[in-house]
């Protein structure tokens, strides 16, 4: 299915949540996806302010892994657990540290009142308060962070067993040659070598060649085509052919080609 499988689907369930975070992908997923309603415009159609927010949390984990592909996926994730960390330990902080600190007897000034800087030496229980909470706090991370990779790697080894959707499944069972002899350094060669050692078992032989010299070729043939279509797109616009005396060298001047006389103009105002 879809969704790659049972597997897959099963991990999946497990983090139907609406994040807030997700709005990155909410609008990637409504402006690619061309089978259900009208994607973007449903979210911007309004004249409200904010009136986004609503649909965005609608989206469920499912959606953005199905549409925006397994990166981008836990690349949310990453920012969905570090606002987790965050606002948590926030919250606890202002809850517990803030009148620990507030209550002190160092007479701190400004900001520094609802800090550390308020608590005396001698004053151990409101130091231990701090000390526990950094405890608990480091706990807190260890554990959100042990279940994001105990996620990762289902989705990951789900994605490396069954592969992913609109991607051919052959790339998993491919394998690459190196230093292959000259005699079969062909696409049909190399097929015919490896089907005759495994009988029907071969999906495909392609041999990807190193020739400098072709490359060089192929560069020089792009850089000719976007000369002619640049001179047919000039005589268009001005009914003026471009002309150009066969070996004379062209003249390069901050990457444009100019002839003779623009290059020397355009060096001196350089030069100025």
């Amino acid at each position: 299915d879809g969704d790659g499988g049972g597997g897959g689907g099963a991990v999946m369930d497990r983090f139907e949540d609406n994040p807030v975070v997700g709005a990155a992908a909410s609008f990637d997923t409504g402006s690619t996806d061309r089978t259900g309603g009208g994607g973007a415009r449903d979210l911007y159609g309004g004249s409200r302010p904010f009136q986004w927010i609503l649909p965005i949390m609608g989206v469920s984990w499912r959606r953005i892994h199905k549409i925006a592909g397994l990166d981008s996926y836990f690349f949310l994730r990453y920012i969905r657990m570090c606002y987790r960390i965050t606002s948590v330990t926030a919250i606890w902080g202002m809850l517990l540290l803030f009148p620990v600190y507030y209550t002190g007897t160092n007479r701190a000034g400004s900001w520094y009142h609802f800090s550390m800087a308020n608590v005396n030496q001698g004053d151990t229980w409101r130091i231990w308060v701090p000390t526990l909470f950094m405890y608990i706090f480091s706990g807190f991370v260890f554990y959100v962070m042990k279940n994001e990779l105990a996620h990762f790697m289902e989705l990951r080894l789900d994605f490396l067993g069954k592969g992913e959707l609109g991607v051919n499944p052959q790339q998993h069972y491919s394998i690459m040659l190196e230093n292959v002899p000259k005699e079969l350094r062909s696409d049909r060669a190399l097929y015919q070598y490896f089907d005759q050692l495994f009988p029907g078992k071969v999906h495909s032989a392609n041999v990807l060649l190193y020739l400098p010299e072709l490359e060089l070729l192929s560069q020089k043939k792009d850089r000719t085509v976007r000369r002619l279509e640049k001179s047919i797109a000039r005589h268009e616009a001005t009914g003026e052919r471009p002309m150009h005396l066969h070996g004379r060298p062209r003249l390069n001047c901050c990457d444009i080609d100019l002839s003779h006389l623009s290059c020397l103009d355009c060096c001196c105002n350089t030069t100025v």
